[in-house]
C-alpha cells in the first residue's frame, strides 16, 4: 500500500497567492491558470455563504494572477479570460460521486514506478492562509501561511489513458468529458477515480508546517507524527529529524507527489 503526498493548487510559481481558509473551517484549493483547458475561473461554481469565489478572489488577490512565465497579470476572475486546471476534480453526478485526479509525465512516470494502485491513498495538500472580511472585502490574516491537507482520496480505478481510446472512456465516463487530463495528449497520461474521499474543513492537525519553531515560520518545514519518520520509505522527502513524538521534515521546494511505501515500513519494523 502506498500512501501520496500529492501538492495542488495555487503556488508561489502557479497562480501567486494563498488559497483561502474561511472562517468557519471551509478550505478552498485554487485550481492552478493552464491555457490549454477549457474551464475558466468564470466557471468555478463554488460560493461561500452565497458569495461568488470570483468576487472573493478579486478582493483577496487585487485581481491578479502569477502565470508560469512568472509574470504578474490582471486578473478579473469573474470574467472568461483565463483558464484554469480544475484537477482534482469533485463531481457528484447520477453516475459518480467522487474525486477525478490527473497527472501526466514525469510525475505520472514517478506514480508508476511506486506502483500505485486500488486502495493507495492519495492525500492533496496545498499553501494556505486564514482570510477575513474586514470593510466589506475579503483580506488574508496576518497569520502565518502554510502547508496543510484540504482533501483525500482512496483509489478506486485507474484509466491509463495513454493506454486506452479516450472515446471508450468518456462513452463509460461521460462526467470526464470536461476534465483536463481527457482534453489534452499528454505523455504518461492517467485518471485516478475515487472509491471514497473527503473534502476537509480546517483542523490543527491537518497543518503539515512546524508551526513550533522560535523563529519564522516557514511552510515547507513540517511537522509530522513520529509514524511517519521512514526517510527509507519516502520518495524525495529528505532531511528527517526527530523530535519527541514527532519528525520535523524539510519538503521540496518542486515536486508534486511524495510516496510512502507502507511494504518499506512494514519490512523494516520486520
Amino acid at each position: 500500500m502506498n500512501i501520496i503526498f500529492s501538492r495542488k493548487g495555487f503556488d508561489s510559481t502557479n497562480g501567486g497567492y494563498k488559497s483561502p481558509i474561511f472562517p468557519d473551517g471551509t478550505l478552498f484549493s485554487i485550481p492552478i491558470p493552464d491555457k490549454n483547458a477549457s474551464i475558466y475561473y468564470c466557471d468555478l461554481n463554488f460560493k461561500y455563504k452565497n458569495e461568488p469565489i470570483q468576487k472573493i478572489l478579486n478582493e483577496l488577490t487585487g485581481k491578479k494572477i502569477k502565470l508560469p512565465s512568472k509574470k504578474i497579470h490582471d486578473c478579473d476572475y469573474s470574467s472568461c479570460k483565463f483558464k484554469c486546471h480544475l484537477d482534482p476534480m469533485v463531481i457528484d453526478e447520477p453516475l459518480f460521486n467522487g474525486i477525478a485526479f490527473g497527472q501526466q509525465g514525469a510525475s505520472e512516470q514517478h506514480l508508476r514506478k511506486q506502483n500505485v494502485k486500488r486502495g493507495d491513498i492519495f492525500f492533496f495538500f496545498g499553501w494556505f492562509q486564514k482570510v477575513e472580511k474586514r470593510d466589506g472585502r475579503w483580506r488574508y490574516k496576518k497569520e502565518p501561511d502554510v502547508h496543510m491537507l484540504w482533501a483525500y482520496m482512496e483509489v478506486g480505478e485507474i484509466l491509463a489513458l495513454d493506454k486506452i481510446d479516450k472515446r471508450t472512456v468518456i462513452e463509460r465516463y461521460p462526467f470526464l468529458k470536461k476534465h483536463p487530463h481527457i482534453e489534452n495528449n499528454y505523455k504518461k497520461n492517467t485518471i485516478y477515480l475515487s472509491s471514497k474521499y473527503k473534502i476537509f474543513k480546517y483542523k490543527e492537525k491537518l497543518i503539515l508546517t512546524d508551526m513550533d519553531r522560535e523563529e519564522k515560520v516557514l511552510k515547507s518545514k513540517w511537522k509530522l507524527p513520529e509514524c511517519f519518520n521512514h526517510p527509507e520509505a519516502f520518495t524525495y522527502l529528505k532531511n528527517f529529524l526527530p523530535e519527541n513524538e514527532y519528525v520535523q521534515i524539510k519538503s521540496p521546494g518542486r515536486g508534486q507527489e511524495f510516496v510512502l511505501n507502507i511494504e518499506k515500513v512494514k519490512s523494516k519494523r520486520d
